[in-house]
């Protein structure tokens, strides 16, 4: 049983094409410290949304390209105590031969999403929240987006090599240390977000972060507790 779990989950914003005329695409979401903070979270979530979808009528999955701004704005405050990450792309200075297709697309999310979690783990352990000295364990939920089952593989393994053995790049002789040194255990899921509500949460929190390049806006992307990481 390990001793430390942390708990993120992301979704994706905007669309990640060298001809695409907004040149933005974000990947954006929260972490949770323990199990307890989620199930708080998700707790803090549920009632926000029961209570809109009573004003409203609805009884469909609150998403943000479907709602008003104010009901965005309800399901973003709520979550405000909670720990918050994003990945920033501007697509327009991507190497064309990363985009070129389709395999190329997916390889560079799943590298926007392995340095996303790396950052964000170890400005936690920098902050004392997280010990490398003790037994580790990740639960990285995603939204559902289409990939092959070795594209699941892979991201967890890749993002495994990184916690628990550090990478060694043979071309300049580097050695990048491991960021934990003792057991780690890594889990990625893929959910879909009409039944899971801290997956809605991270749909509400992406597109705010991507409207918010979309509009040169800084203050819509001010948080308490926010990690955000540029790309390229």
């Amino acid at each position: 049983m390990t001793d430390q779990t942390i708990t993120i989950y992301l979704d994706d914003s905007g669309v990640l094409d060298k001809n695409h005329p907004v040149p933005h695409f974000v990947y954006s979401g929260y972490v949770f410290l323990s199990l307890e903070e989620k199930d708080h979270a998700k707790r803090r979530y549920i009632k926000v949304v029961k209570r809109l979808k009573s004003l409203s009528g609805r009884n469909d999955e609150l998403k943000a390209a479907t709602i008003s701004v104010d009901s965005k704005r309800k399901l973003y405050s709520v979550m405000n105590p909670f720990r918050s990450i994003t990945a920033h792309v501007r697509t327009d200075r991507v190497y064309d031969s990363i985009l070129s297709d389709k395999r190329s697309v997916h390889r560079y999310k799943d590298y926007v999403v392995k340095l996303l979690v790396k950052r964000t783990l170890e400005q936690l352990l920098s902050e004392n929240i997280i010990n490398p000295d003790e037994d580790f364990k990740l639960d990285l939920n995603i939204d559902e987006q289409p990939t092959s089952t070795d594209g699941y593989y892979s991201l967890r393994d890749s993002i495994y090599e990184e916690l628990k053995n550090g990478i060694t790049n043979w071309d300049y002789g580097t050695t990048k240390p491991p960021l934990f040194n003792k057991r780690v255990e890594v889990n990625v899921k893929y959910f879909v977000s009409d039944h899971n509500y801290l997956g809605q949460a991270a749909d509400i929190i992406a597109n705010r972060m991507w409207v918010s390049y979309c509009q040169d806006n800084i203050n819509m992307r001010k948080r308490n507790n926010h990690f955000l990481l540029p790309f390229p």
